[in-house]
């Protein structure tokens, strides 16, 4: 994976220069997965539930960083856009898997103080808050004109972590990891 080019790329957006150096600290993270493998089927991209928001695809991802345009990349929104659903890793005939290449993006970026999107922030804020991304709401029934409950529904009612200290604890632990 660590191969350098005599002839360096130029992304004509940035006009940056291609950069290898970060493919080796990228291969310690997702061990054998190689991007160099993929030849761009698009099945990652044909699966993946967040394609339409993303500005680049998970295919894209993978062919900028085999380029050697990871830079660019951690120092975009994109590796954040990813629902880490894993259906990418699933469907991929070449074991690229560009959800773990996406998570070891987003490591060395945290590792380098890239800041997290803010709205990504306040999810996480209202998680460790309540326990959810937003507390559950009422449904409403445009036929009938009416909003329902959660028992008028016949649906449990959803309650935060019974413990909220351990669970931001454990939580923050994950994240640490």
């Amino acid at each position: 994976m660590g191969t350098s080019m005599s002839s360096s790329l130029l992304d004509l957006m940035t006009l940056k220069r291609a950069d290898w150096s970060i493919l080796k600290e990228i291969a310690k993270k997702i061990g054998e997965q190689n991007p160099k493998s993929c030849f761009e089927c698009t099945k990652c991209t044909s699966g993946c539930p967040a394609a339409e928001f993303l500005e680049m695809y998970p295919h894209n991802i993978v062919c900028a960083v085999r380029e050697g345009l990871a830079e660019e990349i951690i120092n975009s929104d994109v590796i954040w856009r990813c629902a880490l659903c894993l259906k990418c890793k699933e469907r991929c005939p070449q074991e690229v898997a560009p959800s773990d290449l996406i998570i070891a993006l987003r490591n060395i970026a945290t590792d380098r103080g890239v800041g997290v999107p803010e709205d990504l922030n306040s999810v996480l804020n209202s998680i460790m808050e309540i326990g959810y991304i937003h507390p559950p709401m009422k449904a409403f029934s445009r036929r009938l004109r009416k909003t329902y409950t959660r028992e008028e529904l016949g649906l449990k009612v959803l309650k935060g972590p019974k413990d909220m200290d351990a669970f931001r604890e454990a939580l923050m632990a994950a994240f640490e990891e």
